[in-house]
């Protein structure tokens, strides 16, 4: 572009088609670090997960969540908090006592939001929920 008597055009459309590159890559750069961040926010994010039981006799209650199963056998109603993180699966089962019949529910709350919510009743009632944190 420096040269007095030659022509400018190819040279002044290579700087602008140069200098538009640098803002494209700039841009595209841009979104493709805030998406990235965006994911890695949503899979590192620390979810509330309650489990609650009723029941109207003796029950069996199985829970699952982050790769962990406990049972506990319990009597009345019931009610676990666990924290998980990311997209997490949870699963939650009430067995009634088979002896007698009984009514069990069992309801998945996520972040206080209710996810799955299930009901049994007779002898050896069954209630199972699952649910996510996505």
């Amino acid at each position: 572009m420096t040269r007095k008597f030659s022509k400018k055009g190819t040279s002044a459309a290579g700087l602008i088609l140069g200098v538009l590159s640098v803002i494209v890559a700039i841009v595209v750069t841009a979104i493709i670090g805030a998406a990235a961040q965006s994911v890695s926010d949503s899979v590192n994010k620390e979810h509330k997960i309650e489990y609650i039981v009723t029941v109207t006799g003796p029950a069996h209650v199985s829970y699952w969540t982050d790769g962990d199963t406990s049972n506990e056998d319990i009597t009345a109603d019931w009610k676990k908090d666990v924290t998980a993180k990311g997209f997490n699966l949870s699963s939650l089962t009430v067995t009634g006592d088979y002896k007698s019949p009984t009514n069990v529910t069992c309801e998945i709350l996520v972040d206080g939001k209710s996810v799955s919510k299930n009901s049994g009743s007779g002898t050896t009632a069954m209630a199972s929920c699952t649910g996510s944190s996505k």
